[in-house]
């Protein structure tokens, strides 16, 4: 409801700035997804007064935001989202036998998705997805997934932040596929049930960072490169 009724003012220019802030209450359980269509909300920030992640009621996400997409934050159509400061829990325990779907916890399909402190963790699929020219910014990305990838960046798209926590129990920690992934820190791990390669770059893709730590338990390569770029300085 808070959306909606600051959705309703256009931000003008003030000296000094204008935003507006979301508080979602401590133990709050999400029953509902969260979709932005071309529409800019960039001056209102979303955060949570808990003290650890924003636990999500997976059986609410039943709207299908985009090409059988369910995910709980999603944006599309040159939207550019309220700044995101909240962990998502998808409530899937690591290592179960649920299997991989597209309830994904953040997805930009040729839009702009902004974070402050944000992410999704114990995702049964890809924890965060940004395709098609989607861009997604800010400061700091913790992801986890149980069959998917933690962070899959592809088609065009980017990924810019200052650290990225990323780690899979059975897929890849990150996917990047003709897009750019640039985070300065970039800390990547698996599971020993892993059998895709911790990080994956091809197409054209490039992952840019300059600190982190990379840990493979998996039977994949650690980094598999192919027709793409990793610098590291």
């Amino acid at each position: 409801d808070a959306l909606v009724y600051l959705s309703k003012f256009k931000a003008v220019y003030l000296q000094g700035g204008f935003d507006a802030i979301i508080e979602i209450a401590d133990g709050y359980i999400l029953r509902e997804q969260l979709l932005f269509d071309g529409i800019d909300l960039s001056y209102i920030t979303i955060t949570y007064k808990g003290s650890g992640e924003l636990k999500v009621d997976r059986d609410a996400l039943t709207v299908d935001f985009n090409a059988g997409a369910y995910p709980v934050i999603g944006a599309k159509g040159g939207a550019n989202t309220p700044k995101i400061d909240v962990i998502l829990d998808l409530q899937v325990p690591i290592g179960s036998e649920i299997a991989t779907d597209r309830k994904y916890g953040l997805y930009a399909f040729r839009a702009t998705i902004n974070f402050v402190g944000a992410g999704a963790v114990n995702c049964a699929g890809h924890a965060v997805i940004v395709t098609q020219g989607g861009v997604m910014r800010g400061s700091i990305i913790t992801c986890s997934s149980n069959k998917g990838d933690g962070v899959y960046v592809a088609r065009g798209s980017m990924v810019s932040a200052y650290r990225i926590t990323t780690s899979t129990h059975e897929g890849s920690a990150a996917y990047v596929s003709g897009s750019i992934l640039a985070p300065t820190t970039l800390n990547a791990t698996n599971s020993d049930e892993a059998t895709k390669d911790l990080v994956r770059v091809y197409a054209g893709g490039a992952v840019r960072t300059s600190a982190g730590t990379w840990t493979n338990n998996g039977s994949g390569n650690k980094c598999n490169v192919s027709a793409g770029t990793i610098s590291s300085n």
